[in-house]
């Protein structure tokens, strides 16, 4: 445990167990999250433990806050998708990471990992529910930290390794590999494959493609675009983009010019479209959070979305909104990608469970990039992962212009990375 941290000062001890929180048991990571997934710094909670055999409660544990997380941890890779069989097969390895430095390849298959809350010497844990459970385990370790993997060779050589965790790095893939999913995502990992009725799947309506097509909130009194890929294939997770417009552009021409830009992008990646529009003639404001939510939520119920993998996109007044969106609603955006945006408040505090990425666009002649330098060191002081792009001999204007077009197809490889463990 890290020194000076919350649970260091409240008198936690290695090899101590958390048998519940707050009277409510708890028996794996994921529940210790959710149950204090929902609270801040400041916040109070009881804890019940088990100490060399003996249970005892530590009462009034008092949360801290990022000032004490160390930055994301990363093992440098990127994993197959929709994958039920056991364990995770690599998709792809960051060069000169510490995957790269021990020996994975693309192609293996990590088996088993140790686990940060056992002692050193206990049994590597197997990985039953795929790329989910690998990534919350590398989530709680810090960079620097030892760790230690089971991995599945090709040919079906078993490896014990120990490589040693990095902070995620600032560079996006220059080259992805096209095989990123298994084609399964319907498919739960540790479940045997699912004997589907032919007839019934037959019968089964198909969602609608193409686009960009109009759908309504459940009320009516919202209305929002999306476009889907002809080839939507519901077992492959897709990563959705949610595009909140300038102040102004919120003509149908103008969500039909954007899904233009995007159009085979989206085809080539997996990219379902979202696209809010706001009525407000002062732009994006926000008590509108709710409803573009509630958006994500309705084609998220629809199709079949990576939640790794929801990016909340917007350029000027919709950036800004995109920033709201990812520190409000963060258990939903796990990517914000702005243009010309600059965080006009403090960042709020990153959460280990709920990773969250930055992907900074601005112009050097727009009289936004100050700003949005600012923005990028204040996110990093929060230790979060950024992406910072200032393009030459480019104003207050989108990436789909000449000058911006390398940082568009960056942004595209950027939100398919966003799942790296």
């Amino acid at each position: 445990m890290a020194p000076g941290s919350a649970a260091d000062k409240a008198g936690l001890k290695r090899e101590d167990k958390i048998l519940a929180i707050d009277g409510k048991a708890v028996r794996n990571y994921a529940q210790v999250m959710h149950r204090v997934g929902g609270k801040y710094e400041g916040d109070e909670v009881s804890l019940k433990l088990l100490r060399e055999k003996k249970e005892i409660t530590l009462e009034k544990v008092v949360l801290g806050s990022a000032e004490e997380v160390f930055p994301t941890a990363f093992m440098g890779i990127l994993p197959i998708r929709d994958d039920p069989d056991a364990g995770v097969e690599v998709r792809y390895v960051y060069p000169k990471g510490p995957a790269d430095a021990v020996g994975i390849k693309a192609g293996d298959r990590i088996m088993k990992m140790s686990s940060p809350f056992l002692p050193p010497n206990s049994p590597l844990q197997p990985i039953t529910l795929g790329r989910d459970q690998l990534a919350a385990t590398v989530e709680v370790c810090r960079p620097g930290q030892e760790v230690k993997v089971e991995v599945k060779r090709k040919g079906g050589k078993v490896d014990t390794l120990a490589l040693k965790l990095a902070a995620v790095p600032d560079k996006v893939p220059e080259k992805l590999p096209e095989n990123a999913s298994a084609r399964k995502a319907l498919t739960k990992p540790g479940a045997p494959p699912k004997k589907g009725d032919k007839k019934e799947d037959k019968e089964e309506k198909k969602p609608e493609t193409g686009g960009p097509f109009q759908r309504k909130t459940p009320a009516e009194d919202n209305s929002y675009w999306v476009y889907v890929p002809d080839d939507y294939n519901p077992n492959i997770a897709y990563s959705a983009l949610v595009w909140l417009h300038p102040m102004g552009k919120n003509k149908e021409k103008d969500f039909q010019d954007f899904a233009g830009s995007w159009q085979t992008y989206c085809d080539d990646n997996n990219i379902i479209l979202i696209c809010p529009k706001s009525d407000s003639p002062r732009g994006w404001t926000r008590d509108q959070a709710t409803f573009v939510q509630e958006a994500v939520r309705s084609v998220s119920a629809t199709y079949t979305v990576d939640q790794k993998r929801v990016v909340a996109h917007g350029m000027g007044n919709g950036g800004e909104m995109a920033y709201y969106l990812g520190f409000q609603m963060r258990a939903q955006f796990r990517g914000v990608a702005t243009v010309g945006a600059h965080l006009s408040s403090a960042p709020r505090e990153r959460v280990t469970n709920q990773p969250l990425s930055f992907f900074l666009a601005v112009g050097n002649k727009d009289l936004e990039a100050p700003a949005v330098r600012e923005t990028k060191e204040k996110l990093e002081q929060f230790k979060y992962p950024v992406i910072f792009r200032e393009i030459n001999n480019m104003g207050h204007e989108y990436l789909d212009g000449r000058a911006g077009t390398a940082t568009l197809e960056e942004l595209v490889r950027w939100i398919d990375s966003l799942d790296r463990i």
